[in-house]
């Protein structure tokens, strides 16, 4: 196997059969010209890649095996004279299209059925600045306003069908940092949330009040290398009625070791951590006992031992690509088929359609089944359990605004409305006698998916209080008194509830649970702690660092975690202070066809320790190209980092990063990697195109 690397070496690695199988090695061919043309995973399933004279991604092809004959099941995709993705159709035949201005901003998707008929378009609009001013579907619609710092200032879903008008306003301090969310419901003033920070523009206080909403006050201390040191907690915006405050200590590696949730008399949880020597988690000590973890060679979970008898052992083993062949919850009875798909578990049977989602489970005892239904971007779109006979037992409902975050949740009819600040839900309506009314109202940290505070439509309010992972171990009412305990195995099944009347739906590393179906809901696609499985196919495919596309965070739950879906990260992650949301997520534009990358053991196995090596997973130049800077360098694209996944057993880790270009649009289509040597991803990147293939990052944090 020979690989070209950053900088024109070309290093040679050679490869044992038996460290293929040891290492579960994919193999990754590649074209004259550097495309990767197949993806063959360590059980032999093979992804193909065509592409045109300009490179560009025309077809991706797996080949299954239907009763006995070989069927290949295709991707395809067209582009206009520019570059731009025009249309797109999958595996099922249904298609997309795309509509492009003369700016080639993305102004229409066309959903089309297999009869070229419409079923749903999603239109956008922009100003003369290029910024996106409306985005609208059969399901939402939202406007967006600016500054003239092209910062957001105001987003309002007025003509969403059903829901509450909900109006947000921001307003930013000189640095940009975001300094208040006030909302108006139905033209009435409501919440306001406000944020202050220190001289490192680190998040230092942030209150929630307004119009019949209860005061809360949140208050951060950090350590020197900017971890959270202490939060605490008031009930009041002064900061006089103490509630809980939780205490962080660290490692000199930085590695959380004691987290502690204590109001004013007595410690309600702590966690007390310790770690292998490959920096897993080796024992977690807690109020529930003590919990003792082991892996196999390449960090995947393969037991939990606890003290409290109550709770049961775990043990798991995985094939060659990590899917699961036994665990103390089926014993032996799990068979996988083609592309890691689960076929059973000895206790339901499961079906796919072509595009990998599942789309039928089959109780094998008693025939019970539960169907899924897909729209055209692979979305959940309708749960429904039938009896044996074939009755309708329970039918579950979702729909999605533009931006791919769930609107609604329809449970036999009874609908939940969701409205977001930014990626987080601020406000949960639930269908009243005339009109939807306020179930809950939210508070959320800087840190991904750590929801503080829940507050129902009487102003009543609990406190969260997660473990290292985010996952809610207990609620808190407003005066810091312990309400609700609760109890997971490792893969986030829940197993006991101290009392579930005051429970909430952010639950496993503060993911929603919709315990209708028993599936947790991780942004881009739902995850069955049963199974320890996604149920779809990931959406960004091979660039989420994992060749098996259904397994949930390198099966090592214990220490990563995957708050949107797409690829795990190391929990917990660090603290950030509110996105300053300079644009509001824009539809997503044409779909490109995932190319594939690197996976373990088949990267660099040797050579020094720090070298920099660059995977180019989206080489082509955008279709508006790129400004000119003096002396012919073409104008950074600024990079945030969106994934940091490492490659046991390699020392290395995969930083996978989103750019946006001169103007600040985001480039979705153009995701470039780094693979580092034992090193943490830099935050921030800049991505710059000199020609001439010299194309590479810049740190510049």
């Amino acid at each position: 196997m020979q690989r070209r690397e950053d900088g024109g070496f070309a290093p040679d690695y050679e490869f044992t059969q038996a460290g293929l199988t040891a290492l579960g090695v994919t193999v990754t061919e590649y074209d004259a010209v550097g495309n990767v043309t197949a993806i063959i995973d360590p059980l032999g399933n093979e992804t193909s890649f065509v592409y045109d004279d300009r490179d560009r991604n025309t077809q991706e092809i797996i080949t299954t095996d239907v009763s006995g004959t070989l069927t290949e099941l295709t991707r395809t995709y067209e582009y206009d004279a520019v570059g731009n993705r025009i249309e797109a159709t999958d595996r099922l035949g249904r298609t997309r299209q795309f509509i492009y201005d003369g700016l080639n901003r993305q102004t229409a998707e066309l959903w089309l059925d297999r009869n070229g008929d419409i079923t749903r378009t999603i239109a956008s609009t922009y100003d003369i600045a290029s910024r996106l001013t409306r985005v609208t579907d059969p399901d939402s619609s939202y406007q967006y306003e600016y500054d003239d710092r092209d910062r957001l200032t105001v987003v309002d879903n007025a003509g969403t069908p059903g829901a509450p008008q909900v109006e947000l306003s921001y307003n930013y301090d000189a640095n940009g940092n975001l300094l208040s969310v006030s909302e108006e419901i139905d033209e009435a003033a409501a919440g306001v949330t406000t944020y202050s920070y220190d001289d490192l523009n680190r998040l230092e206080t942030q209150t929630q009040s307004g119009a019949g909403v209860s005061e809360k006050r949140v208050d951060y201390t950090y350590t020197p290398t900017g971890q959270f040191e202490s939060i605490s907690r008031y009930s009041d915006l002064a900061g006089t009625q103490f509630a809980i405050e939780s205490v962080y200590d660290y490692d000199e590696l930085n590695r959380l070791t004691n987290l502690t949730h204590s109001n004013s008399t007595e410690a309600i949880a702590f966690y007390d951590l310790t770690y292998d020597s490959a920096g897993r988690i080796n024992s977690i000590d807690s109020v529930d006992g003590l919990a003792e973890y082991t892996y196999d060679a390449i960090g995947q979970l393969t037991g939990s031992d606890y003290s409290d008898e109550a709770i049961a052992d775990e043990n798991y083993s995985y094939d060659a690509n990590g899917n699961r062949e036994t665990s103390h919850l089926h014993g032996g009875g799990y068979a996988t088929g083609e592309y890691n798909q689960l076929e059973s578990d000895g206790t339901y049977a499961y079906e796919y359609d072509a595009e990998g989602n599942l789309r039928r489970q089959t109780a094998i005892a008693t025939g019970e089944v539960r169907e899924f239904e897909w729209d055209h971007r692979n979305r959940l779109m309708s749960v429904v359990d039938k009896d044996g006979a074939g009755a309708i037992a329970q039918e579950v409902e979702f729909t999605y605004d533009a931006m791919n975050r769930r609107l609604t949740k329809s449970v036999d009819g009874a609908v939940t409305y969701f409205v977001y600040d930014r990626d987080d839900v601020l406000l949960e309506f639930v269908d009243g006698a005339t009109a939807p009314g306020l179930a809950y109202r939210y508070l959320h940290s800087s840190q991904v998916d750590q929801v503080l505070a829940k507050e129902n439509g009487q102003a009543e309010t609990h406190w969260l209080l997660g473990d290292r992972q985010g996952s809610t171990r207990d609620l808190a009412d407003a005066g810091g008194n312990l309400v609700n305990h609760i109890d997971y195995d490792s893969y986030g099944n829940v197993i006991s509830e101290t009392d579930s009347t005051s429970s909430t739906r952010y639950l496993y590393t503060g993911r929603e649970l919709d315990v209708e179906v028993g599936l947790y809901y991780n942004r881009a696609r739902y995850y069955s702690p049963t199974t320890g499985k996604f149920i779809s196919l990931d959406p960004i495919s091979f660039a989420g660092g994992d060749d098996n596309l259904y397994r949930y965070v390198l099966n090592s739950p214990t220490n990563y975690i995957d708050p949107t879906g797409e690829a795990p990260v190391e929990a917990p992650p660090r603290p950030a202070p509110p996105a300053p949301i300079p644009i509001p997520p824009a539809p997503p534009p044409a779909p490109r066809a995932p190319v594939p990358r690197l996976f373990p053991g088949a990267g660099v196995l040797g050579g020094t320790l720090g070298i920099l090596l660059l995977d180019y997973l989206f080489p082509q130049p955008l279709a508006d190209g790129t400004l000119e800077q003096p002396g012919g360098e073409a104008w950074p694209k600024r990079c945030k980092l969106i994934s940091s996944t490492p490659q046991p057993p390699l020392c290395r880790r995969i930083c996978v990063y989103k750019c946006r270009d001169q103007n600040g649009r985001v480039e979705p289509w153009n995701i470039p990697a780094y693979i580092f040597i034992d090193q943490q991803c830099p935050e921030y990147m800049n991505w710059i195109e000199r020609g001439a293939g010299d194309d590479g990052f810049d740190i510049i944090n």
